[in-house]
């Protein structure tokens, strides 16, 4: 009787040992990470709205067992942006933890299939699953005999970003890039993704976010608020209040001009070489000098929103 009841509590407390490991390990993974082109586009927006976003570490996900061989053990994976959506056909990087034994945090099998089985022999593992901007992380355990196969929900969304000048329109040769930062969820405060290009998309967790846009050629910036639902492609219209400038050099030589522009009453200046140039210009006044084979010329000039200017320098 005696050596049956240490048994038990032997195995009992095996059991706690083992669940509180489980614990550890997902805390420890919780501390490290935070946190197909969509199946639906909404109309473009820019009024922010204010939604939940997913835990760190514990992802919604389908599950079903299928019986196996002992030694045929495996795990299936698979994701969808939403609930009740299809499967992301998109490529997904997955990744496969040991938990217990003197492998833990070992990697035991990756592929970037969207949807990817591997042979996995029984015991205790976290899957984690990269898409977008996101990871996502599950603690899975197999046991003799079974076949898993999980599905995520990622409850992604997406971001394109396209900036514009307000009155003017999208200037011609004139690259914009979008800094995005997390307002809700586990990653609130950080920057998420820097150098969005116009037109990109960037997936995100569903969530609110506040996008800043910058022209590559100017002195302004403007931002704004989006909520990114499950499974919707957001595309995001961010309008400057600014004027687009023209300038052009006369040229009397064979070399380019040295130019130089500066806002008068503010810090923000620009220099360059060439007969042409243009900016988006945040409303003010400003002045161009210009340098070619020796002779010096020199413009003011003032621009208000919705400005559309051409200048020459000298004239």
């Amino acid at each position: 009787m005696h050596a049956t009841l240490t048994r038990a509590a032997g195995q009992h407390q095996g059991r706690r040992q083992k669940a509180a490991a489980l614990i550890v390990l997902a805390a420890a993974y919780a501390f490290m990470f935070s946190g197909p082109l969509m199946a639906a586009q909404e109309p473009v927006q820019t009024a922010p709205e204010v939604t939940g976003s997913l835990k760190p570490f514990g992802t919604d996900h389908e599950m079903h067992t299928e019986i196996a061989r002992p030694g045929n053990e495996s795990l299936t994976l698979g994701a969808r942006l939403k609930t009740n959506g299809g499967l992301i056909t998109r490529p997904i990087d997955w990744t496969i933890r040991n938990v217990l034994g003197s492998g833990t945090g070992d990697i035991v099998w990756h592929s970037e299939e969207p949807l990817a089985e591997t042979p996995l022999a029984p015991g205790d593992y976290v899957v984690e699953a990269d898409y977008g901007t996101a990871k996502f992380f599950q603690p899975v355990t197999v046991t003799p005999g079974q076949r898993l196969v999980m599905t995520f929900i990622l409850n992604i969304g997406g971001i394109r970003p396209l900036s514009r000048i307000d009155g003017v329109g999208y200037p011609s040769n004139m690259p914009a890039t979008h800094d995005i930062y997390a307002l809700t969820g586990p990653d609130a405060g950080k920057q998420i993704a820097a150098g969005v290009k116009q037109g990109e998309i960037v997936r995100v967790v569903a969530g609110t976010y506040r996008i800043e846009s910058r022209f590559a050629d100017g002195n302004t910036v403007a931002e704004t608020k989006v909520t990114v639902k499950p499974g919707i492609l957001s595309s995001i219209e961010i309008s400057h209040l600014a004027a687009y400038a023209q300038v052009n050099i006369p040229a009397t030589g064979t070399r380019l001009a040295t130019w130089k522009i500066q806002q008068i009453g503010g810090y923000w200046e620009r220099s360059g070489k060439s007969d042409a140039f243009a900016l988006v210009l945040a409303p003010g006044t400003y002045s161009v000098d210009a340098e070619v084979d020796g002779h010096d010329l020199k413009s003011e000039f003032t621009v208000k929103p919705h400005d559309f200017k051409r200048l020459t320098v000298g004239e």
